[in-house]
């Protein structure tokens, strides 16, 4: 199964060691989707780190308003997507997020089913 993650938080070295683990699974070709970095809210950037990145592909893209939470996305997914063909598509994001639209309809257009996962539980009306 080819499994596309999308996530700006795997910019970080240390969380990419569950993609490994994720792509030990015999049936599974994972890639993900990451930026060279995150901008953070005090302005500095938080740069990729390549710590675990055994047994899955890494693709590097730029991101579009960078360092905006709920506004950023990737414009070159689409093109990623067509060329991966994922059947799943894996978004690291909060539901709210322009970056989870944006990969859920993409995903859409090239028939892969589409999921987020978020760590955020705060009740928002």
């Amino acid at each position: 199964m080819r499994v596309l993650m999308v996530s700006k938080a795997l910019v970080a070295g240390t969380s990419q060691r569950k993609l490994e683990e994720i792509a030990r699974c015999p049936d599974i070709e994972l890639t993900l989707v990451t930026p060279e970095y995150w901008l953070s809210d005090d302005g500095s950037k938080q740069m990729l780190e390549r710590l675990y990145t055994s047994g899955y592909r890494m693709i590097v893209t730029p991101m579009a308003l960078n360092g905006n939470f709920h506004l950023h996305y990737y414009p070159q997914l689409g093109q990623i997507m067509r060329d991966v063909r994922p059947e799943v598509v894996h978004i690291d994001e909060e539901p709210y997020n322009f970056a989870t639209f944006h990969a859920m309809r993409l995903a859409e257009q090239v028939k892969a089913r589409a999921l987020f996962f978020t760590w955020q539980n705060l009740y928002r009306t």
